[in-house]
């Protein structure tokens, strides 16, 4: 049995988040998932994939992985996120997003893993960026 190369396997997440690919993403997240970022809470995996889909096509996610430290089952990253408004996204969390508005932040991630699976993500961002 090939050992689980958690670094890859994060990278491929990110990727699949970078490309609005909701198919890959969801196998990435247990059934009882619990995600939070300070704005929102998901107890489910459920949740969080209805999450994504309420802003596919309205809003476009890069990801950047500025820092990476893991260990098994357990990563903690640092993180670039940009938002940008692919239409008038007046239910956008926190605050309304105008169509080609951009918002730019760094989080911390705690990721926390089990059989190949996110079992929680707990993320802080930090700070805007310019």
């Amino acid at each position: 049995m090939a050992a689980f190369d958690q670094r890859q396997w994060f990278d491929d997440y990110i990727d699949a988040l970078n490309r609005d690919d909701l198919a890959r993403v969801a196998p990435f997240y247990a059934p009882d998932l619990n995600m939070t970022d300070g704005a929102v809470e998901h107890g489910s995996a459920a949740a969080v994939m209805g999450f994504h889909r309420q802003w596919q096509g309205r809003v476009r996610r890069t990801l950047a992985l500025l820092g990476y430290v893991d260990r098994p089952g357990r990563i903690a990253a640092e993180i670039s996120t940009v938002l940008e408004a692919l239409c008038d996204v007046p239910d956008f969390p926190e605050a309304p997003l105008a169509a080609g508005e951009r918002r730019a932040m760094v989080s911390f991630v705690i990721c926390d893993i089990a059989d190949g699976r996110f079992t929680r993500i707990r993320a802080a961002p930090c700070k805007a960026t310019p």
